[in-house]
Parts: C-alpha cells; sequence; structure tokens
C-alpha cells in the first residue's frame, strides 16, 4: 500500500513519524477498542481528545451522550466497531472511530489534540492503523467520508462523489423553502469560491483549529 503513495506523500509520512517518535521515544501506544467491555473506556478517552477540537467549537465532533454509548455498544455487540486511541506518554492524543463490515472499515469521528498538530498525531494514527489492517487482512478498503481533507488526497486512490436530492410540495410553502434553500446555497456556494481564489479558506480552517474564532479564548490570552 505504502509503495503505491506519491514519493511527495512517502516522504511526509517519513517526516512526520520521525518527528513524533524523536519527541516521545518509546511513549507511543496505540490501544483498538472494540468489545461492550471496552465502550465505556474508548468513548471517554476519545471523548477528552474531541472536547478540544475546532469541530467541537461547531458542533459536528464525537460526544459523549446516552445515544452514542448505546450505538457503541449495538456496534461493538455484533463485532464491528472499531476505535483506535494513540497514548502519548499515556494520555490520550488522537483516536480515529468507525465500524467495519464486509471487510471496509467506515470512518465516522477522527480527532486529535491541537496542542500537537505539529507532530500530526492523527496522520501517525492513521498509518499505524493502515498496518493494522495490512497485518491482519480483514480491512481491505477505507470509507474516509464526506468532505475535502489533506489525508484524503494524500491517502486515497478513489474519489465518489455523491448528490443529495431535495423534494419539496408543490404548495406556497413548500417553494418558499425551496427558494430559501436555494439563495442560502447560492450565496454558500459564492463565499467558497471567494475564499478559495483568495487562497485563504485553509488559513481560516488553521485558525478555527487552533481557537482563533473562540471569544472565551481571546479573553483568555489577554488575561
Amino acid at each position: 500500500y505504502f509503495k503505491g503513495r506519491s514519493k511527495n506523500t512517502k516522504k511526509i509520512i517519513k517526516n512526520y513519524a520521525n518527528r513524533l517518535e524523536k519527541k516521545f521515544p518509546n511513549k507511543i501506544k496505540l490501544r483498538c477498542y472494540k468489545t461492550p467491555e471496552e465502550v465505556d473506556r474508548a468513548i471517554t478517552d476519545a471523548d477528552s481528545i474531541a472536547a478540544q477540537t475546532y469541530q467541537r467549537r461547531i458542533g459536528v465532533s464525537l460526544k459523549d451522550t446516552p445515544e452514542l454509548r448505546s450505538k457503541w455498544n449495538f456496534l461493538a455487540k455484533n463485532g464491528w466497531l472499531r476505535v483506535y486511541v494513540l497514548y502519548l506518554e499515556g494520555k490520550p492524543c488522537a483516536f480515529w472511530s468507525g465500524v467495519v463490515y464486509r471487510n471496509s472499515y467506515v470512518s465516522v469521528f477522527t480527532g486529535f489534540d491541537p496542542d500537537l498538530s505539529y507532530y500530526h498525531p492523527g496522520q501517525h494514527l492513521l498509518i499505524r492503523m493502515i498496518q493494522t489492517f495490512c497485518a491482519n487482512g480483514q480491512v481491505k478498503q477505507i470509507w474516509f467520508g464526506q468532505g475535502e481533507a489533506d489525508y484524503k488526497r494524500r491517502f486515497s486512490n478513489t474519489c465518489a462523489t455523491q448528490l443529495d436530492i431535495f423534494l419539496f410540495s408543490p404548495k406556497f410553502k413548500g417553494q418558499r423553502l425551496r427558494w430559501t434553500k436555494a439563495s442560502i446555497k447560492v450565496v454558500s456556494n459564492f463565499a467558497k469560491k471567494i475564499l478559495t481564489r483568495l487562497n485563504i479558506s485553509q488559513k481560516l480552517k488553521k485558525h478555527s483549529r487552533q481557537g482563533f474564532f473562540s471569544p472565551f479564548k481571546t479573553i483568555e490570552k489577554k488575561i
């Protein structure tokens, strides 16, 4: 698998791995949680990481809830749950949760400690996870899910485009909702094009990961 990556990707993998291992020699540990008895520890450790991510601030990250615990218990009982957590000096710093079904690993939630972004623990975890899949032969493909990300471009072989279809009532309320949604979509697409053209979309994402848009973090820094 790794031989099939580009020369630049292989260089990045090696550099990031060396960077992490030099900083934390013999203090890196990977654990995979998949049984009902391990669900509590998996959720606790994953939530402690997710709480520090920018995804939590915008409400799309993993969160410890009764619904999630019930779901993970169901998946674990059926042998489908796989939650990988990377530990540095015994502290959870990155996680990758997903479902194994019919030789595929479907990624659901992922996250890493933003204070360790220089060492790229999330990518290190992904590489270790892929090595595990190659070793046991159970997983033949990984579905990274929707959205764009640098790691998806580096480690994916194919890309699938999905389309959402919405049906609206021909009545006034239905058509009003249709035009409202269409207007929001036009504004959103225009804003994305401008940000991409000005080459600042990635900068905004980086700042949001670092808490740039958090008023509480700004106040804390001033104090």
